[in-house]
């Protein structure tokens, strides 16, 4: 076994992280929790408010958590996907990855 895979184990058991990845591996999608983490509710915060700021940045539109976006979706040339039909719709959101 190499070093990386040693270290890996050993910190998986260390954090607790099993329970979460044998979840990853069975659903394809766990939740860590926060107090796992160690990431803080501020973090999370400011993590939001880049990514709506992004969001208006790409699409032109300004958006809110609880409304969502606040006008129709503007998209700068080059916008849409090289693969969809020059007659659909415009899209109505925008995947930030």
């Amino acid at each position: 076994m190499t070093d990386n895979m040693t270290q890996l184990k050993q910190d998986i058991r260390r954090f607790e992280l099993g329970a979460y990845i044998d979840e990853l591996e069975n659903n394809g999608l766990t939740i860590i929790p926060p107090e796992v983490t160690g990431v803080s509710a501020e973090l999370l915060g400011r993590c939001t408010q880049v990514l709506l700021e992004k969001f208006e940045e790409i699409t032109g539109c300004p958006i809110s958590l609880d409304q969502g976006p606040l006008h129709p979706l503007h998209w700068p040339s080059g916008g849409r996907a090289s693969f969809a039909d020059k007659n659909a719709p415009d899209p109505t959101q925008a995947l930030l990855q």
